[in-house]
């Protein structure tokens, strides 16, 4: 008889309802709110970068991840996850821009390498 397999549970799950769940900001520059179940994060134009973090660490996980583009040019804008993030010289990165690219990319600081692991462009 196979031996059953584990049913997998959630490890953090936000429906950002709570203003007070977790999530920082980097930056004072860009606008982050919680709005009608949402977290939005608006920046300024020009060339910015804004995140935020959970303060949650996890070794192996399953990722889903519902991200809208709302407002703005398309152009220049994106979505982006980082995971196994160590520091600024070594992550891994998924980032969906605003105008249809998909890329993954990987920094590791330690192998002296920078590999662009894929690149889709969404139609």
């Amino acid at each position: 008889m196979p031996t059953p397999t584990k049913v997998p549970y959630v490890l953090f799950y936000d429906d950002f309802s709570n203003d007070k769940s977790g999530w920082s900001s980097s930056s004072d520059a860009a606008n982050y709110q919680y709005s009608s179940g949402q977290y939005v994060i608006s920046a300024p134009k020009g060339n910015f970068l804004s995140w935020t973090h959970t303060n949650q660490y996890f070794s192996d996980a399953v990722l889903t991840v519902d991200a809208a583009h709302v407002s703005g040019e398309s152009f220049g804008t994106g979505t982006a996850v980082i995971w196994r993030y160590v520091d600024n010289n070594n992550y891994y990165l998924l980032e969906i821009s605003g105008d249809g690219y998909l890329i993954i990319e990987s920094n590791l600081k330690a192998t002296g390498k920078h590999y662009i692991i894929g690149l889709l462009v969404l139609q």
